[in-house]
């Protein structure tokens, strides 16, 4: 079939597998799988707590363990990105070759 300019690029999305569309977003599962998805996401829970024990003046034992539990996931996370900060700039290097 020729293209004109009324052609969607795409083609049409209807009849195949009935309803197409995007679930509406659920915080709550959201931040379930945030959590959730990995064993070191538990982890970001100590994020606020760590705040929270110092503003109420807990221990400083109380205070070191939260804010030590906080780092471990932040910089894994941070890890991962560097990580993928690099792949992408070692691909656009490749590129400009």
């Amino acid at each position: 079939m020729p293209t004109q300019e009324t052609t969607p690029l795409l083609g049409s999305n209807r009849g195949h597998e009935g309803n197409t569309s995007t679930p509406p977003f659920n915080p709550l599962k959201s931040s379930r799988y945030l959590l959730l998805g990995s064993w070191i996401n538990v982890l970001l829970v100590a994020v606020p707590l760590s705040f929270i024990a110092d503003g109420l003046h807990w221990s400083a034992a109380a205070r070191f363990a939260t804010s030590f539990l906080a780092i471990v996931p932040l910089a894994k996370h941070r890890t991962t990105l560097d990580e993928a900060r690099s792949n992408a700039r070692r691909t656009s290097q490749r590129d400009l070759r």
